[in-house]
């Protein structure tokens, strides 16, 4: 099966797709991650196929305009998201739509905005998370708004603010949907959802789909080995707290 993963942002947002991607390829799938082109040599020691998109949205923050766009500087945003934010979007779409049109299931961070076309083949489309800031729950608050009070009866409202993403930008999403000659007017679709998360960490939510699933944490094999007095320290007395739920999911 070709499968197609879709990410963006820092080495945070790249490198647990990445130990994904190697994970299905070992179960005999054809796996190819696209991302931003800065990080193909992380993914390729990962030895799965990479598709570059010309996306390093961290040069742009790191270049002085961006530093001025962090400070709130409303004319840097304003200048910024039209010469620079939103050719990247535009580019990285047709990038990310082609790939997900020639691939048999398509694996997507919603930083990628890959829910703007997720009405062309919902039924391939699975979006991928490390945190459960895209769909509502009334159990907790959208972790994205970590460290804020909020009451828990307005759990379900705070993530509303990760669904606006795909409104706030229409501009860059309508001129690569009308590239591709989409209808101008759509509705993201329902997907499944899979979660890098052990359910001994969080439980999944009950007001979940069923189909929303956590899968444990994506975590690569470390290459190196423990030293011997490490080993020595893990193996005396009474093991770590960690160890004590046996073998995690």
């Amino acid at each position: 099966m070709k499968i197609a993963i879709l990410t963006l942002g820092t080495r945070g947002d790249v490198q647990p797709y990445a130990v994904l991607g190697q994970a299905l390829k070992q179960r005999g799938h054809k796996v190819t991650l696209s991302t931003a082109r800065n990080f193909e040599q992380l993914v390729k020691s990962y030895d799965i196929e990479f598709a570059p998109v010309e996306a390093d949205f961290q040069e742009v923050l790191n270049s002085d305009e961006g530093k001025k766009m962090m400070k709130g500087n409303p004319m840097a945003i304003r200048w910024n998201l039209h010469t620079w934010i939103y050719p990247l979007i535009t580019n990285s779409l047709v990038e990310f739509y082609t790939l997900a049109k020639a691939s048999d299931i398509v694996l997507y961070h919603v930083k990628t905005l890959a829910d703007s076309f997720a009405d062309q083949f919902p039924e391939k489309m699975i979006r991928a998370s490390v945190l459960p800031i895209v769909e509502t729950t009334t159990e907790f608050a959208n972790p994205a708004l970590s460290g804020l009070p909020i009451p828990k009866f307005l759990n379900r409202l705070t993530y509303t603010f990760s669904n606006l993403s795909v409104k706030l930008l229409s501009k860059p999403i309508g001129q690569f949907r009308e590239k591709f000659k989409l209808p101008k007017k759509y509705k993201v679709p329902p997907v499944k959802n899979v979660y890098g998360i052990s359910q001994c960490f969080l439980p999944v939510p009950h007001d979940f789909p069923s189909q929303s699933k956590f899968t444990g944490f994506w975590f690569g094999t470390a290459k190196t080995e423990l030293t011997e007095e490490l080993t020595a320290f893990l193996s005396a007395g009474d093991p770590p707290l960690l160890l004590t739920f046996g073998s995690m999911p």
